[in-house]
């Protein structure tokens, strides 16, 4: 019968889908729904074990949970405010997703922007995200179409922008890592974004 029905599969899903259910309510009536806390607690467990590789070489846990809250301290250096947007215009890194956990960490998410957009479909994308702050890669190809409607963007649209080179990043790094309060992910409920994505 299991076999031909799946019968097991069924139960497992079904298994799953409760404990996730459980889970969602406890975090719910705890107030502790912001994913930073799953990541907070995987921390926990894990301090020394590798958490993220890449060709800029591998992070511990212990290692990503510092670097993710000198990201919140610089977010809120910055002003970004719990159930905000920072627009993120980066490629694929480690300090993308210590950017993201950090937003995570004071209530906020990110806006992803396709970072191969330019122009007009870029101003538009920037224009519906309405953050206030854009984070941007060194890569020259990006910085150039961001310098192309720089005007644009800090006029009209009035955002500030942050390129990430190796100056910005060592000024993070020199952050403390002080993790931030409870009270910042205390208004993150279930509505409330994780991360946006602007693909146009």
């Amino acid at each position: 019968m299991d076999g031909k029905f799946a019968l097991k599969k069924d139960l497992d899903g079904l298994s799953l889908i409760k404990k996730v259910t459980k889970a969602y309510i406890d975090a719910s009536q705890n107030n502790r729904l912001s994913l930073y806390y799953f990541f907070e607690d995987s921390v926990k467990r894990r301090q020394n074990e590798d958490c993220i590789w890449s060709r800029e070489g591998c992070f511990t846990w212990s290692q990503a949970n510092e670097r993710v809250n000198q990201y919140a301290q610089w977010f809120l250096s910055q002003g970004v405010q719990p159930n905000g947007l920072v627009s993120f215009y980066k490629t694929n890194s480690p300090d993308f997703i210590f950017a993201w956990l950090g937003l995570w960490a004071i209530g906020a998410a990110p806006a992803m922007i396709n970072y191969n957009l330019a122009g007009k479909a870029l101003i538009h994308c920037l224009k519906v995200a309405g953050s206030g702050l854009l984070l941007v890669d060194q890569d020259p190809d990006l910085v150039a179409r961001i310098e192309e409607v720089r005007t644009e963007i800090e006029g009209p649209l009035g955002m500030k922008i942050h390129i990430l080179d190796a100056g910005a990043k060592d000024a993070i790094r020199s952050l403390t890592p002080e993790r931030p309060d409870d009270l910042y992910r205390e208004k993150v409920k279930g509505n409330s974004p994780m991360c946006i994505f602007y693909t146009r």
